[in-house]
């Protein structure tokens, strides 16, 4: 709840708290917290080898324009429960002013190894030889969110061909469902015999499917998101989450499921 609502609350409960006091507090609890936050990221990122990120808009005080502008706040997570990984759950938010590549520099700086993403292409960069903050990442991409495109894209009186590739996922899911929580040989050695065969068919039936549909409708490009982007829809042997989940949980969700959660901002930004 932002502060001067919670200080309008207090006050009608008969505790009145100047919204100042309140800000005060917080920046110095914030500040308390810092090295705590600094220590889990560096955590996060020394110990993976595979993370999620994702980052999303939160509104931001502008003072003297009377309104809010857009900041971000990048979220790096790691949950390896599903497949009963050792490594605990943890996720650590960082804010940024905006949504550039430079800032997954930055949050990314020193990782070596996968990330999952949404395929923004602020995250692209992070792949060539030529990167500073580390070795070249590998990328996988969410097959949620190449589903969801096809789904958006499918017309109101229906199309075979969205409901075919629904179907060819469904069964790469259940795949996946099988094999939940099994040790990670075992896992791979299952998506290579069984999930690969599929996943070429698939984009090979796709590639053939976008031929016959114009690209500027929205199903020639929701197939051209994917055919694009299939290397990074390709990359296996990690988690079940690469296949069926969606964007990273909210900061509600994440503490709701008792993955340790908080929040950091550059160490310049801080009083």
């Amino acid at each position: 709840m932002p502060l001067n609502r919670q200080a309008v609350v207090m006050a009608r409960l008969g505790v009145p708290i100047e919204r100042s006091v309140l800000a005060d507090w917080m920046v110095r609890t914030g500040a308390l917290i810092a090295p705590v936050v600094d220590h889990m990221a560096k955590r996060l990122m020394s110990e993976s080898s595979r993370l999620y990120v994702d980052e999303t808009t939160a509104p931001v005080l502008d003072p003297g324009r009377g309104k809010t502008k857009t900041g971000y706040l990048w979220a790096v997570l790691r949950d390896d429960r599903g497949w009963n990984g050792p490594a605990p759950p943890g996720v650590v938010f960082h804010y940024r002013p905006g949504r550039k590549g430079e800032y997954a520099d930055e949050i990314l700086d020193g990782f070596s190894g996968t990330i999952q993403v949404d395929a923004y292409g602020g995250y692209s960069h992070l792949t060539k030889p030529v990167r500073k903050g580390g070795k070249p990442l590998q990328l996988a991409f969410c097959w949620a969110h190449g589903r969801r495109k096809l789904i958006a894209a499918k017309p109101k009186k229906g199309s075979p061909i969205v409901d075919e590739a629904l179907l060819r996922i469904a069964a790469l899911y259940k795949i996946e469902d099988a094999i939940r929580g099994t040790d990670p040989d075992h896992r791979r050695a299952v998506r290579q015999e069984l999930s690969r065969p599929l996943v070429d068919e698939f984009f090979a039936w796709l590639a053939a499917q976008a031929a016959r549909v114009s690209r500027k409708c929205d199903l020639g490009e929701a197939m051209a998101y994917m055919l694009r982007r299939q290397d990074g829809f390709r990359c296996q042997g990690l988690t079940r989450r690469h296949w069926r989940h969606g964007p990273l949980p909210s900061l509600a969700m994440a503490t709701s499921t008792s993955i340790p959660t908080w929040s950091r901002t550059p160490s310049a930004a801080r009083p």
